[in-house]
């Protein structure tokens, strides 16, 4: 049987386990996936020794908590900076990103010819598999704003909004069970040449894709992207191909 898991906090929003385990049902493989709501990553290695795991998601807030555990990281990971895939083969922890692959695969059929320039929200791993999407997979410039850790955030979303007319939500603002709240960017400068992509997908239309459709801009969710970077971290626990440094 294959075991595969989900760990972070909170966890019960996430539809990762359904996902995979039509997964198995599809494929006719034996399989379970499993959530494991951590309140530290410090338990991590009770689990691992508990549950008898072929690889587990790392998802908020230990994407970048979670490199310490891992023997070794896949280029992607490394150059990234985040983890929120891992490989278990005996006791060795490799540990790999899928979130680049997942947000460029999720983002390119909405891109028109004027959607040239991005600006991401947050500064934690989901942004930062953004940034190297942006830079390695799309060849879109960008530029980063840090919700709620710099106070000149929202003059600078005044700066830069109207000439990056793609707006990405990187922070967990507007997840279930937090519906009410949203990155504070001036949305009076969006309109109806921008899209505004949310990480998020629980609820299916956040308070920031709001903002964007009152404003004309085309909006999506994070949904598309949670099942490609789903599917980058099958291939990644079933084949063994994946470069290591």
């Amino acid at each position: 049987m294959i075991r595969l898991a989900l760990i972070g906090h909170p966890v019960g929003h996430s539809l990762s386990k359904t996902y995979f385990d039509t997964m198995f049902q599809q494929k006719n493989i034996e399989g379970n996936y499993e959530l494991h709501d951590l309140t530290t990553i410090d338990q991590l290695p009770a689990l691992l020794e508990r549950e008898n795991l072929n690889g587990f998601n790392v998802t908020l807030p230990y994407k970048l908590a979670v490199i310490p555990f891992c023997n070794q990281l896949t280029e992607t990971a490394r150059s990234i900076g985040a983890v929120n895939a891992v490989r278990i083969d005996g006791d060795r922890l490799t540990g790999h990103n899928t979130d680049a692959e997942g947000f460029a695969d999720a983002i390119k059929p909405l891109l028109l010819p004027h959607h040239d320039r991005v600006l991401i929200i947050g500064n934690g791993g989901a942004a930062r598999a953004v940034a190297f999407a942006c830079t390695n997979l799309l060849h879109l410039p960008y530029e980063i704003i840090c919700e709620h850790r710099n106070t000149n955030d929202f003059e600078r979303s005044t700066q830069l909004i109207p000439t990056h007319t793609v707006i990405v939500n990187c922070t967990p603002l507007g997840m279930h069970p937090n519906e009410e709240t949203l990155p504070q960017i001036n949305y009076n400068e969006v309109t109806s040449q921008h899209l505004l992509f949310d990480l998020v997908y629980a609820p299916a239309t956040t308070q920031f894709m709001k903002q964007g459709m009152k404003h004309g801009a085309t909006v999506a969710n994070g949904l598309k992207m949670l099942h490609a970077q789903a599917d980058a971290a099958w291939r990644f626990w079933n084949h063994k191909s994946t470069t290591i440094l």
